[in-house]
């Protein structure tokens, strides 16, 4: 399938490279607001094919395309794209609420496409580790996930300079970058939580620094932490009555340990490429040649959970 991207930041060109391992996609062109910029972009990738205007990309024959722009702008160009027939792989977050999650939806169904939330963490190899693991875990009763990176562009808001990561205009933030990735992680494993109570650290600007968020199940609870100006070792933890699982990061995880309570035991888990984005692309194109519903809406409905929770949310404070 021919690839359009929109973008020039680092995970796009981990994403083209991902997507050409998988020879499923190859790059056809590329969106930048800077020709020059997107000239050089595409240095690597042999193609020349580069525009200012989204409706040019939307017209350059493309079947698909990658959308990596800052947060704000991912519905309104979902949609355009999914209106023009063509199908979509969003990063996240692909909607900042629940309506406009469901309205992509809709019009994607209307419109014969299929839209994506780039979710590597729920699509690899290591998640379906994780998932047998916990069912050693007898009863689960507790679980802390977490995400903290400190980011190289707070340094800079320090000193007055904003850029689109925690400029909240643009929906920057902690709660938009990184609690995504724990909160769709949780819901992918556990569903939709009965009770969510939310606490956040704000900057001067009014972007969420640093957040907090606990989900209430009928019988466990799961904690959630997530900061932009916080390092941390990112191990989380799912425990149960017979035992816990630690997972070391998203995505392609460092480790996956079960201890249960008689024994203790490593789970093997090696990681399988050096691009841990493979495995999405992988399963997004397969849902879109095998026509696979059943999994396409299981994502689907990660993505509007998660959308859902992020609206209720965002605008609190």
């Amino acid at each position: 399938m021919r690839l359009g991207v929109i973008g020039t930041s680092s995970i796009s060109h981990k994403f083209i490279e991902a997507a050409h391992i998988t020879k499923k996609l190859k790059l056809h062109s590329v969106y930048s607001r800077s020709f020059n910029k997107g000239m050089d972009f595409c240095a690597d990738y042999n193609c020349n094919q580069v525009y200012t205007d989204i409706k040019d990309l939307a017209k350059s024959g493309i079947d698909i395309v990658y959308i990596a722009s800052p947060n704000r702008l991912h519905f309104e160009q979902a949609l355009f794209f999914l209106s023009y027939g063509l199908h979509v792989i969003c990063e996240k977050p692909m909607a900042l609420n629940h309506r406009d999650c469901l309205k992509l939806h809709e019009i994607s169904q209307k419109n014969g496409v299929y839209i994506f939330e780039a979710y590597r963490h729920i699509n690899g190899v290591a998640f379906l580790t994780i998932k047998n693991e916990i069912k050693k875990l007898g009863r689960i009763r507790m679980a802390s996930l977490k995400y903290c990176q400190y980011s190289s562009r707070y340094d800079t808001l320090k000193k007055g300079i904003v850029y689109p990561v925690f400029d909240p205009l643009l929906a920057g933030g902690s709660l938009n970058d990184l609690g995504v990735y724990p909160i769709s992680f949780a819901i992918s494993l556990f569903g939709e939580p009965n009770e969510i109570t939310y606490q956040r650290i704000s900057f001067d600007n009014g972007v969420d620094i640093s957040g907090s968020m606990s989900f209430n199940y009928d019988d466990f609870l799961c904690s959630i932490n997530f900061s932009k100006v916080c390092k941390s070792n990112n191990l989380n933890e799912i425990m149960g009555e017979e035992g816990t699982v630690v997972i070391e990061g998203y995505g392609d995880p460092g480790s996956i340990i079960t201890s249960l309570r008689n024994v203790e035991h490593d789970s093997i888990y090696k990681h399988e490429s050096a691009n841990d984005m493979i495995y999405e692309i992988e399963t997004f194109i397969n849902c879109i040649e095998q026509n696979d519903m059943s999994k396409y809406n299981e994502l689907k409905n990660i993505s509007a959970l998660t959308a859902k929770i992020i609206g209720q949310n965002l605008y609190k404070f």
